[in-house]
């Protein structure tokens, strides 16, 4: 491929879209599946201003990272018709948010941690065979992410209260955050919350922003979760590198716990190679990122 193209990064989260085209970064409402409707509905919505801010040249190759991707052969082919319409003699290139990440982070083989309010490990070795750990969601996994600590801070908090185990300095984290008492009316709010996920999640910060014993157990515990799955996934890739994201993985305290368990196990944690919207061509539409997208375009 030659690397003489003009390159425009899309990266869809649930709530933004966020581009680069032309040397600057812009944003738009996201594509959260959790609104209903159609899923390709959903993508191009998120792409008509992405589409309209670079145009339909020839020669010009978008790159989209996604949390949500098409499933079915039903929305894949649909894709295939409508994508043209939007980008004309661009060609698209679609995957999910974590192939973009790991571009970004990593940009060859090795192992990429993002973590925020959930957990997901990726990777691939010098045979560029990809693997995927975690990513389960807050019900299932998402092991040491902002959910699983949040959660544990409030189960540590009332087991507290309840004269099970001595954690003022959990009790005055989350109450902090909370900016109230914790009593069983907050425990009513949450579970009739359609933002669980989210308000439990956002307890994190004030739990690792904590000097208190208590927070710093707990922190410890979650960063040990999430690097036994970044452990994990350097034994399946052969490959001793790791980088982590994510606001929750790149938090002081947090990190650094991650990272001393890492390299006691003789891991080498690695910088984020660049800024998500800011990746080479020549990394990001070689051979081993590619493979792992669906390419779309352009119009005939």
């Amino acid at each position: 491929m030659s690397w003489m193209v003009d390159l425009a990064i899309v990266d869809i989260g649930k709530s933004q879209t966020r581009w680069s085209a032309a040397g600057q970064i812009r944003t738009a409402p996201g594509a959260d599946p959790a609104r209903g409707g159609p899923l390709v509905d959903g993508l191009l919505l998120a792409l008509e201003p992405v589409a309209h801010s670079i145009g339909p040249g020839a020669g010009t190759v978008v790159f989209v990272g996604s949390t949500a991707l098409p499933e079915r052969a039903a929305e894949v082919a649909e894709l295939r018709h409508r994508l043209p319409e939007l980008f004309g003699e661009a060609t698209v290139y679609l995957a999910g948010d974590a192939v973009l990440a790991h571009a970004a982070a990593m940009g060859g083989p090795g192992v990429v941690a993002s973590i925020g309010t959930g957990v997901a490990v990726s990777g691939f070795g010098h045979a560029e065979r990809w693997v995927r750990l975690d990513g389960w969601g807050p019900d299932l996994g998402d092991r040491g992410g902002a959910f699983h600590l949040g959660r544990a801070a409030l189960t540590s908090a009332c087991r507290h209260l309840d004269g099970l185990e001595p954690a003022p300095d959990v009790l005055a984290a989350v109450e902090a955050h909370l900016g109230r008492t914790l009593d069983r009316a907050v425990a009513n709010d949450f579970a009739r919350s359609g933002g669980r996920t989210a308000e439990i999640a956002a307890i994190a910060s004030s739990v690792v922003s904590s000097a208190g014993e208590g927070c710093r157990r707990l922190v410890d515990d979650a960063a040990t979760m999430a690097a036994d799955t970044c452990l994990a996934a350097c034994t399946a890739t052969g490959v001793a590198r790791v980088s982590v994201l994510g606001r929750l993985g790149r938090a002081p305290g947090y990190l650094e716990s991650l990272t001393s368990r890492l390299t006691a196990a003789g891991v080498e944690v690695l910088a984020p190679l660049s800024e998500l919207l800011v990746i080479d061509a020549r990394v990001l539409l070689s051979p081993a990122y590619l493979a792992e997208s669906l390419e779309f375009g352009p119009a005939v």
